[in-house]
């Protein structure tokens, strides 16, 4: 993937972040950015968790499973939850970002450190960009597929008569005021 695909992954679960934000901001409120990087932070810890655990190497005293993917998609998640205009985001974000000699998971560790350190959605969007290369093309699927979980928990079925996340005539207000309509 070049950047500009990455580009657009980030941008298009961007969108579905703050369209699952919208609909249940009763029952699962945004944090403020800050809080939502270190949400990413405890994301991140959860994923490197599920790599070591995964690895046969290892014996742990217990048997959770988890999924490596996934986790790094809640922790995307987080991350773009922290990130109110993603426009000014992406501008302020190192415009030639790429893959360095610098393995992947640290990438991503570095990225989210540095956005918790400076407070800066530049830092938190290259995160966002490292995440998605790990990721690749089933980024936008992978965090629908987590937050329709998070909906589904957080929802009682009195909580039917929500608008569904795939209702595409629902627009939805991203932190910024502009009005989205679901994909």
């Amino acid at each position: 993937m070049n950047h500009d695909e990455i580009l657009s992954i980030v941008k298009d679960a961007y969108v579905v972040v703050w369209q699952y934000r919208g609909e249940l901001e009763h029952v699962w409120p945004t944090p403020p950015p800050e809080d939502c990087r270190w949400f990413a932070y405890t994301e991140a810890g959860e994923a490197i968790d599920a790599m070591l655990r995964n690895n046969l190497k290892y014996r742990r005293n217990n048997t959770k499973k988890l999924d490596e993917k996934d986790e790094w998609a809640d922790c995307l998640i987080m991350l773009l939850s922290s990130i109110e205009d993603i426009e000014n985001a992406m501008d302020a974000h190192f415009p030639l970002w790429s893959l360095t000699t610098t393995p992947l998971r640290k990438q991503i560790i570095d990225g989210i450190n540095a956005s918790i350190i400076d407070a800066c959605d530049g830092d938190t969007f290259d995160a966002c960009m490292s995440i998605a290369y790990l990721l690749g093309d089933d980024t936008v699927s992978r965090v629908r597929g987590r937050l329709e979980a998070i909906k589904n928990k957080q929802l009682s079925p009195a909580d039917d008569r929500l608008y569904s996340s795939t209702d595409d005539t629902q627009p939805w207000v991203i932190p910024n005021g502009t009005t989205k309509t679901v994909l």
